[in-house]
Formats: C-alpha cells, sequence, structure tokens
C-alpha cells in the first residue's frame, strides 16, 4: 500500500509549472504597464501639440520658426513650430513638433495643418 500524499519529483513538477506562470504573469503586467506610460506621453503630446496650434492660429501666422516649452505641469515638454507659406497667398502650412523624453530615448509628435485668411 502506497502512503498518502505527494512525492518530492510531483512537488517539484508543480513549482516548476508554477514559477513559469507567475513570469509570464509578471511579464503580461510589466508590457502593459510600460505601454500605458508611453500612451500617456503620446496623449499629452497631442493634446499640447493641438491646443498650441490654435492658440497660433487665433490671427493669421506669420511665416518662421519658434520653438518653447509648455507650462507647468508639462515642463518636460517642448515645441517647435515652422509656418511656410503655402501654394495660395492666403493660406499658410503649419507644422508643429512636439518633443518629449521617452524611457530609452527622446520622443517626437508632428501635427501639421493650414491656417487660411
Amino acid at each position: 500500500m502506497r502512503p498518502k500524499g505527494f512525492t518530492l519529483l510531483e512537488i517539484l513538477v508543480a513549482l516548476a509549472i508554477l514559477s513559469g506562470s507567475l513570469m509570464m504573469a509578471f511579464r503580461v503586467v510589466s508590457d502593459g504597464i510600460s505601454t500605458q506610460t508611453r500612451s500617456e506621453g503620446w496623449l499629452f503630446a497631442t493634446l499640447l501639440g493641438e491646443a498650441e496650434i490654435r492658440k497660433s492660429l487665433v490671427t493669421f501666422p506669420d511665416t518662421g520658426d519658434s520653438d518653447g516649452t509648455f507650462p507647468s505641469p508639462h515642463e518636460g515638454y517642448r515645441w517647435r513650430m515652422t509656418v511656410s507659406q503655402a501654394l495660395h497667398e492666403d493660406a499658410r502650412e503649419v507644422h508643429l513638433t512636439v518633443y518629449w523624453a521617452g524611457k530609452d530615448e527622446e520622443e517626437q509628435l508632428i501635427l501639421s495643418g493650414l491656417a487660411v485668411k
């Protein structure tokens, strides 16, 4: 008659399966958090960039380059705007690039539009 309970081999196999499952779950959660942080950066860059373009289009913009930073709490974001003459004399091409520090390198988002008199 065999004694009741698990053998050492059965316990080791169960622990190996459990540890593999936990490592995969940790990887999925870690990647999810990283993706969520990067998505927040892109969202803020888009919203800040759109606001800056709208601010510049209140009046018909002059051609040229300008740059700056965003106010608190978004000091980590900066922008550069280029306004150039479009094909029509009453239109300007507006290109705004928003820069911010990503996890490994600087990220950027380019927004473009057309200003018309």
